[in-house]
């Protein structure tokens, strides 16, 4: 077992009674090392740097701000929480460009990862926690966290995160229990291998694992089972652009699933990914389109079939009055301190359902809630 240093300080912790039934992989985001929870409570209980020294920055009942959505990403995980995980930040390297999230040249010391596999034996068996409990950051929220496991293409000495599950699970994870060497994948398509949440030598654990929009393929890429991913749609909106790839997943390192021309229609449900909106196009199903060439139409919904249940105050100044529940979508003009509106009780990805008069006419709407006070 790697040596942990012990750094644990108390001082930025928000809060305590961490349940600790999930263990969640992180990357630091930024080319460097740390050890240190930041003012505000962001941070991991641990940290691991290069040359694979792990140091424990803050005792495991801790609850830190780590996996939340912060008003801004979308919830994956149906348990996991701040409340109830373990948090491990991988201090990574950077061979492209390193402000970028999605960028392909993210990559682990070998001595990073072997390192972070013993520390995670050890908090399974001494926690209680299962390999199935032991997550990427992506999982629970739509972060491209951690990037070398999320874009998984084994740039440099980066594993795949099936590498990783299958070493804290003790297999080399091309093993079977029934000697046929068959492993079960869960991708968005079978040439999408960025896109795998998952390999499991059991069939029926495979698909009780598959998400909507997900497909379980055999070794040789055969399809086996799917499940449909639900769609409620949220908005509208028109292609912006020529040859424009609408992708399996949210980076141009997912497959393109076929493109669109400037003004061809498609359907928004706000449940966007950084900066990849999340659309649903007809003859070509569900997937992503890069914001630039979003263009989203006027909200649906009238002013006459507006039901309000009360009424509230923007609190900031120049707040962004959008046309749908998240920062992708169109302006359609800004408010004050103290400018008032209805609400009817709707929210979504921290957004709220506003009408408000905006630049003459009353305008059904979303604002960010961190903006507003109700009465």
């Amino acid at each position: 077992m790697a040596k942990i240093i012990n750094v644990i300080s108390d001082k930025n912790v928000p809060k305590w009674g961490n349940k600790k039934k999930y263990i969640a992989i992180h990357y630091l985001g930024v080319v460097g090392q740390n050890n240190k929870v930041e003012a505000g409570g962001y941070g991991a209980h641990y940290y691991i740097y290069w040359d694979g020294t792990i140091y424990q920055a803050a005792k495991h009942d801790a609850i830190l701000w780590q996996v939340g959505t912060a008003g801004y990403y979308t919830q994956k995980h149906p348990e996991a929480r701040n409340s109830n995980t373990i948090g491990i930040e991988l201090c990574p390297k950077c061979d492209g460009n390193a402000s970028n999230p999605s960028d392909p040249y993210w990559y682990f010391t070998t001595e990073t990862q072997e390192a972070c596999v013993q520390l995670v034996k050890k908090l399974m068996q001494d926690l209680g926690i299962p390999a199935s409990h032991v997550l990427r950051h992506y999982d629970i929220v739509n972060k491209h966290c951690p990037a070398p496991y999320v874009n998984n293409n084994k740039y440099k000495t980066s594993w795949t995160w099936e590498e990783f599950k299958a070493r804290i699970s003790g297999s080399s994870g091309g093993s079977s229990t029934d000697g046929t060497g068959q492993m079960y994948r869960i991708r968005k398509s079978w040439a999408d291998a960025g896109s795998q949440i998952g390999a499991y030598e059991n069939l029926d654990n495979a698909k009780a694992a598959c998400k909507a929009g997900y497909t379980v393929y055999d070794k040789d890429g055969k399809a086996v089972y799917s499940k449909a991913e639900t769609w409620k749609a949220t908005g509208t909106a028109t292609c912006g652009g020529n040859g424009v790839y609408v992708r399996s997943g949210p980076g141009k390192s997912h497959d393109p699933l076929g493109q669109l021309n400037k003004g061809q229609r498609f359907e928004v449900d706000g449940n966007d990914s950084g900066e990849w909106v999340h659309v649903k196009v007809a003859g070509i199903g569900i997937g992503y389109m890069h914001k630039d060439y979003v263009v989203y139409d006027q909200p649906t919904a009238s002013a006459s079939s507006w039901k309000a249940i009360g009424t509230a105050t923007c609190t900031g100044q120049g707040v962004n009055v959008r046309s749908g529940p998240g920062t992708s979508y169109k302006s359609l003009g800004q408010l004050g301190k103290g400018n008032r509106f209805e609400v009817d009780g709707q929210e979504k990805n921290g957004f709220i359902h506003i009408k408000v008069h905006l630049n003459g006419k009353d305008r059904i709407a979303w604002i960010s809630s961190q903006y507003v006070k109700r009465d």
